[in-house]
């Protein structure tokens, strides 16, 4: 019982492991400094998470313009468990997205100065690791969001629809 309770983190935590194990076998595979081009791979994960992240964090700002008032915001409020989970579910592909962003130019530069002495294996691991986890908690957070929002919007839309039937004498 104890794991439904903590669901929430559990999903993040066997998405982070799929991916570093995705991560680890696609680094053994050969998608390394080894291959051809390997050079623009890189620079296409530093876009793509910049391009993600952006709109992530254009997601986060109508999401915190929104009023108060709200009753989907509202009824986020009340619940602690909600806020945290709807708060962590906008902050863990933010901030992956940035250390993702951070490790494609440090893998870069690795690649262009092969002196520096970080180990190229390892950064390698991570960079897939957490663009595979970022992508997916980005799905995530999207699903998350637009979930919350339509079913709200669908239930407020069924609970104006229906109509009690008071019945009355003629007249």
């Amino acid at each position: 019982m104890k794991i439904i309770k903590y669901r929430f983190p559990f999903i993040y935590f066997v998405v982070f492991s799929l991916s570093i194990f995705i991560g680890y076998s696609a680094d053994s595979v050969g998608i390394n400094n080894n291959l051809i081009n390997y050079y623009d791979f890189i620079g296409d994960i530093l876009n793509f998470t910049a391009i993600l992240t952006g709109f992530i964090g254009a997601i986060i700002s109508i999401l915190t313009s929104i009023s108060k008032s709200s009753p989907i915001i509202t009824s986020i409020l009340k619940s602690k468990k909600a806020l945290s989970q709807f708060v962590s579910s906008m902050a863990i592909p933010f901030t992956t997205g940035f250390i993702t962003i951070f490790l494609s130019m440090v893998l870069r530069l690795k690649i262009n100065n092969p002196e520096l002495f970080l180990s190229f294996r390892y950064i390698n691991v991570a960079l897939l690791s957490l663009a595979i986890f970022f992508v997916v908690t980005s799905f995530l957070m999207t699903f998350f969001v637009f979930y919350i929002f339509f079913l709200d919007g669908f239930s407020n839309k069924n609970q104006k629809e229906k109509k009690v039937f008071k019945p009355t004498l003629k007249k």
